[in-house]
């Protein structure tokens, strides 16, 4: 394999790479606006948030602490 070729697949992983964590961020910014309107919502119910492993990657950030925090503390 030629070094121009080895050096297009490595970019090609980059970019790969790059693309699936912007989805990524772009899901997880897509939940917690989805967690704020069930907040805003009459007789909301957050407590699962805090249980629920597949939240447990949002469990430091400061807008999930915000949101299901209050919920929490009631």
């Amino acid at each position: 394999m030629d070094i121009a070729k080895g050096i297009q697949k490595g970019v090609a992983f980059l970019v790969k790479t790059y693309l699936a964590l912007l989805g990524l961020c772009i899901a997880l910014q897509i939940l917690l606006c989805w967690l704020s309107s069930i907040h805003l919502s009459p007789g909301a119910k957050l407590e699962w948030a805090l249980r629920d492993p597949d939240l447990g990657c949002l469990r430091d950030d400061p807008e999930f602490q915000r949101l299901v925090g209050k919920v929490a503390s009631n």
